[in-house]
């Protein structure tokens, strides 16, 4: 079950026209993040506003993807579920989609302990045969999977687990669990602003919600790593901030969606509860688009 997981991965929208899964908008938005570079796809997701969706949406959503991509690049299937049973119903509607590995959050709202952590994902595994990637995003979920509970998973798991998606946003978490499981997974970057400070220290990927829009910047800075170039890098890291500030200014997709009809690539609205961005925040997220044009035209 071994996989190899490292290079840019885009955290992808689901665009929903008319109660729908939008298939021919997901066909324009594939072929732009793949010709940007992109590494692989993970579909649905936070980014992909999972917990809002209809089943038949998700479904869909990652049909689409498996079709399109026909087995050219990964796809990845984001569960963002607390309990156990629906996250393995969907797990294994994944395997029989195609999808080539799950990513799962750590369960939310009951709180659990490091026990509870290590038994929820070991249960998962048992009964969901693919990949597992796992996901930490405390500041939504408000748990914060340490990296001694990612080690032990990672013992347990009989090679099952195949990275984790980091998003604590602190450069202490991130280096301590590069030095537990780094040589046995990947750790991968979930906040741009961490992805360059991350790869230099040792980190093999992103799964970034920004390449849906400027794939071609993300891809550029990991190959700049990759060959050593950390000045140029650390340059570019420190030219995106503000647009990044901008872009996650409220909670997403729907500032990206925003961005990502400005390019001509509309995906339709933010579902509720989620909603468009007021009309003064959408002309900012314009203007930063302007002011990166290069990375998206």
């Amino acid at each position: 079950m071994s996989m190899k997981f490292e290079g840019l991965y885009t955290a992808l929208v689901t665009p929903i026209k008319d109660g729908k899964t939008d298939k021919a908008a997901m066909d324009r938005l594939l072929d732009f993040v793949l010709e940007g570079g992109s590494d692989g796809l993970v579909v649905l997701g936070g980014t992909g506003e999972y917990g809002a969706l209809t089943h038949e949406q998700r479904t869909d959503a990652v049909t689409y993807c498996v079709e399109k991509t026909a087995g050219s690049v990964p796809v990845v299937v984001g569960i963002i579920c607390p309990g156990l049973h629906d996250a393995i119903e969907m797990g294994k509607e994944s395997k029989k989609l195609g999808a080539d590995a799950v990513m799962l959050v750590t369960p939310y709202y009951v709180i659990p302990d490091h026990q509870g952590m290590v038994e929820h994902h070991l249960r998962f595994m048992e009964s969901v045969d693919l990949p597992l990637i796992l996901y930490n995003i405390p500041y939504r979920t408000l748990v914060n999977m340490q990296p001694e509970t990612v080690a032990e998973i990672v013992d347990k798991a009989d090679g099952q687990v195949v990275g984790i998606k980091e998003c604590e946003g602190s450069i202490g978490q991130v280096s301590r669990l590069i030095s537990l499981v780094g040589d046995k997974i990947s750790v991968i970057c979930g906040d741009e602003p961490l992805f360059c400070p991350d790869l230099i220290l040792g980190g093999k990927a992103g799964i970034l919600a920004t390449s849906n829009v400027i794939p071609r910047f993300w891809k550029k800075m990991y190959l700049l790593i990759k060959q050593g170039e950390i000045d140029a890098a650390v340059k570019m890291h420190l030219e995106i901030q503000p647009f990044l500030k901008t872009i996650f200014g409220q909670t997403n997709p729907g500032p990206l969606k925003v961005a990502l009809e400005h390019m001509g690539l509309d995906c339709g609205e933010a579902l509720l509860p989620l909603h468009r961005p007021e009309p003064e925040y959408c002309a900012k997220i314009v203007e930063g688009m302007q002011q990166i044009e290069q990375w998206w035209k």
